[in-house]
């Protein structure tokens, strides 16, 4: 008897877990949740609010790079760009117009729809806040990969630098340490890429 009621709990046990397991589904895949005023749940706000301060993210670091770029471009003198065998020049110079331009497109895609989204948010708009953050899709992606290019552009005029500045064999050693370094760094970014997923969508 008591075997009986102890398989009957266990698969009444299951039971409880299963149903458990799937309102945990249904709830993950539920869109966010709004009070009867139509607005967010404040749970479903604080998640927005943490993803936006999350893409803010890409607008600091390519001001920074941005700014890492100009400073780099201010140590170029005249005479050190036409000594330079011209190949090794025109890839430099298109490297650092990739990093800056690159960098100042991210900056403001990210900074404005950042700030637009905020700025919807706070007036208790959240419907065109769902609407603008879709329709804006493709101008974070576009702003994601010109971070990418001018992250990646900066690696490249930096090591390249070294071809310019330093002549001779320190020049081609720290050149070659420099790629190194910078084909490593690009892999894990991608790796860690992958893994993070879509996460502009």
């Amino acid at each position: 008897m008591q075997a009986v009621h102890g398989q009957s709990n266990h698969h009444y046990q299951q039971v409880v877990d299963a149903a458990a397991a799937s309102q945990s589904q249904i709830a993950y895949f539920a869109p966010p949740k709004t009070t009867q005023a139509g607005q967010f749940a404040p749970g479903v706000l604080d998640r927005i609010k943490m993803r936006l301060e999350g893409q803010g993210t890409y607008a600091v670091i390519s001001a920074l790079v941005v700014n890492m770029g100009i400073r780099l471009l201010s140590g170029n003198s005249a005479d050190m760009m036409s000594q330079a065998w011209c190949p090794i020049a025109c890839l430099y110079s298109c490297a650092l117009a990739t990093c800056v331009l690159s960098g100042v497109y991210a900056t403001i895609v990210f900074t404005l729809t950042k700030m637009y989204s905020m700025t919807v948010i706070g007036n208790y708009k959240d419907a065109q806040f769902s609407e603008f953050f879709q329709e804006t899709t493709k101008y974070r992606v576009a702003g994601f990969w010109a971070f990418c290019a001018s992250l990646g552009s900066f690696a490249f005029a930096f090591v390249t630098f070294f071809l310019l500045k330093v002549r001779g064999l320190p020049g081609i050693a720290g050149c070659v340490v420099g790629f190194g370094i910078v084909v490593k760094a690009m892999l894990d970014f991608r790796g860690i890429y992958r893994r993070a997923g879509r996460i502009l969508s």
